[in-house]
């Protein structure tokens, strides 16, 4: 078994790619609702015949 000193830094280690992990999770998710709004705004604009060739 790790010494204590080792599990407290294997948890320091562990706290922090999770919030890490959670960092990028929420970064994806306004990813992809930024291309779900831009989606959604090129459909607009085409049904209008507001695109250009």
């Amino acid at each position: 078994m790790a010494s204590l000193p080792e599990q407290q830094e294997i948890v320091a280690v562990l706290d922090r790619l999770l919030g890490r992990e959670e960092e990028v999770r929420q970064s994806a998710e306004s990813v992809l609702a930024a291309i779900d709004s831009m989606k959604q705004s090129i459909l607009a604009r085409a049904f209008h015949g507001e695109l250009g060739a």
